[in-house]
């Protein structure tokens, strides 16, 4: 594939994916599901009222923003800002960002890919996974605070990966991972997930190229001039600078990203909001708080969606026949699935490599990837064990976006054999993804359908 075609093909799934995200964003005018509260806190932060949230306050200033910006332009007839409760405002105001947000992270998937490795058909795939999932649909066409976790914590996995592959620029891109997963926090505290794979990386570089340059361990092959080279990240980069960039300015943008909500509600200062927060998710969410939750273990396999918005109506004359608007946080099951074996296989992979490693001192140049790809999705994944309060399906985004790497670089490699087997089997993987896509549209973007094709649809009672 061209350079040239390769940009073009990104342009047309980006801009799919945008028409998804922003097609009839506002049909569903009112508040549906969580909206209850992330645009609620949002309108209330601007309108000076006070509010306690359970996260941190990012993801309302964001929403606040789409808010003041939307009621601002000139084709639009809301009333002003704090003239009435957030109800009487257009649902587009608290939605589009999200809808940008969740079109960019199609194309910072791609870029992601393209600097993990150079293989066009690698980032195409991802950004084409990304574009198709359901949850990601339903979580770029709502006023939630999902997406953003997502967006900033891949856009700290580019960073880092873009650093590991420049040979120069190294400390610009690390001081810009280091801003983004102090974003990452300031949504959710869930976001740490982005720094355990992001330290253990930093961590372990460092530590191989040392030993390679000090020629006490050796690569015979594709990774000693990455590693040892002089123009390296972990070269050039001295060791004490790995903790400045992406720990304490982490930290830093964390605690500033607190002040205006601080200088706005003086009943608690910062450590007391963190005891708050900390207090809230430890003592009061049950873990069967809500009909929905899920455990963490049962997130690969898609066992238990979210339902966002339901609507039923009888059709013509007969009230026993009814049509349903349904909007679940519902993925592309097929899509889940086959991107969890992806995972499985790249951890075996990399089993091998580093076995092969230690034996024979090669390393192949898919080790970098399956580091990058493996360790994210689990960094993202295991933490959730600890967690004893309810959990959703929507929890597992950030693991569940790796996984799409995963599968992305598994198409990638099947294309590159260049046999026929082969190929046909990264077309069946990316054509079954793509149908089911289709098939279970309506339930992501609500549209009406005849209840038996609705229960067609939910192929197993918990999906219900």
């Amino acid at each position: 594939m061209t350079r040239n075609n390769y940009w073009i093909c990104l342009a047309a799934i980006t801009l799919f994916a945008a028409g998804l995200r922003f097609w009839h964003l506002g049909e569903l005018n009112f508040l549906v599901f969580d909206e209850a509260y992330f645009p609620k806190y949002a309108y209330d932060f601007l309108t000076n009222q006070y509010y306690f949230d359970s996260h941190p306050p990012l993801s309302k200033y964001l929403i606040g923003i789409g808010i003041t910006i939307y009621n601002h332009l000139p084709w639009v007839n809301d009333p002003a800002i704090g003239t009435v409760p957030i109800e009487q405002l257009s649902a587009e105001s608290w939605r589009w960002l999200n809808a940008v947000s969740g079109t960019g992270l199609c194309f910072i998937a791609a870029m992601l890919a393209k600097s993990l490795i150079k293989n066009y058909w690698f980032s195409l795939a991802a950004a084409l996974f990304f574009a198709l999932d359901g949850s990601l649909i339903v979580e770029s066409r709502f006023g939630m605070n999902n997406i953003y976790i997502l967006v900033f914590g891949l856009g700290a996995m580019w960073c880092l990966a873009s650093a590991v592959q420049v040979s120069q620029g190294h400390r610009r891109r690390l001081i810009g991972a280091g801003i983004l997963l102090g974003l990452t926090y300031s949504i959710k505290w869930n976001g740490l997930g982005y720094s355990l794979i992001v330290w253990a990386i930093a961590f372990a570089g460092s530590l191989v190229a040392l030993l390679v340059y000090k020629k006490i361990v050796k690569i015979k092959h594709a990774l000693p001039e990455e590693l040892s080279a002089k123009t390296s990240l972990f070269r050039v980069v001295e060791l004490w600078e790995f903790p400045a960039y992406l720990i304490a300015l982490p930290f830093a943008v964390y605690v500033a990203v607190w002040q205006p909500h601080l200088n706005q509600y003086t009943n608690f200062g910062f450590i007391g909001m963190q005891k708050q927060i900390l207090g809230y998710h430890s003592n009061s969410v049950s873990s069967d708080e809500h009909p929905y939750c899920s455990k963490w273990y049962s997130w690969p396999a898609m066992k238990r969606p979210v339902g966002y918005h339901f609507k039923s109506e009888a059709i013509g004359d007969d009230p026993n026949v009814k049509r349903f608007q349904d909007v679940h946080l519902f993925g592309n099951p097929l899509l889940y699935w086959m991107s969890f074996i992806a995972v499985l296989y790249l951890s075996g992979a990399w089993v091998v490599a580093l076995v092969q490693w230690f034996k024979r001192g090669t390393l192949n140049e898919d080790f970098k990837v399956q580091t990058f790809i493996v360790g994210g999705f689990f960094a993202n994944w295991l933490p959730w064990m600890m967690v004893s309060r309810c959990l959703f399906l929507y929890h597992y985004l950030p693991s569940a976006t790796f996984s799409f790497l995963a599968l992305a670089f598994v198409v990638s490699r099947l294309i590159k054999c260049n046999q026929n087997w082969s190929k046909a089997l990264a077309s069946l993987i990316i054509g079954l993804v793509v149908f089911a896509f289709f098939y279970w549209l309506p339930l992501q973007l609500g549209l009406w359908l005849p209840s038996a094709q609705f229960y067609d649809r939910m192929w197993f009672p918990s999906w219900i």
